[in-house]
């Protein structure tokens, strides 16, 4: 699979988490890439989380400006 081909996957995983209501919760950079803990409080108070594995360098790009904007959203 071509880079851009596993960007595309890895950023349509993060949109379709974000639209979901998910938030991102932490962060964890390794040499295997980074780790994304998404986080989304349910009706009953429980919270249910999902991970993504992000090897590819635009896809750090785009979780980054996709953090920020989170961030920005909260103040």
């Amino acid at each position: 699979m071509s880079d851009y081909q596993q960007y595309l996957e890895e950023k349509s995983r993060i949109d379709g988490l974000l639209s979901k209501g998910f938030s991102i919760r932490y962060i964890t950079e390794n040499l295997s890439g980074a780790f994304l803990e998404f986080k989304k409080e349910a009706q009953d108070g429980s919270f249910e989380t999902d991970t993504v594995h992000i090897q590819t360098a635009d896809g750090r790009k785009y979780f980054s400006v996709k953090y920020i904007e989170q961030q920005a959203s909260l103040q």
